[in-house]
């Protein structure tokens, strides 16, 4: 199974994380990161079987694919970040 990185817990990392736990979208969670640890731990905590939160860096080596969900000012410097590791990269 293939796995994601979510790089942003907002609305749309939200969305996708209860996606994966509701059995709606077939992929595994890696991790994920946000600029906001706190709020996104914590949102994290509430699930079953909670997906690690995790640096950047640590987030990109352990996902197949990572997801930006984060906003269009993070996309070039995260773009460089997982083209470099050879990794894949959806822009939501």
């Amino acid at each position: 199974m293939k796995t994601i990185g979510i790089v942003g817990c907002g609305a749309i990392g939200k969305a996708l994380l209860r996606a994966v736990e509701n059995g709606k979208l077939s992929v595994g969670v890696a991790g994920v990161t946000s600029r906001t640890e706190s709020s996104a731990r914590e949102f994290l905590a509430a699930f079953s079987r909670p997906p690690a939160y995790l640096s950047l860096k640590n987030l990109i080596d352990s996902a197949d694919m990572i997801v930006e969900a984060a906003g269009g000012a993070v996309v070039a410097s995260l773009a460089e970040q997982v083209f470099a590791a050879g990794k894949d990269l959806m822009v939501i």
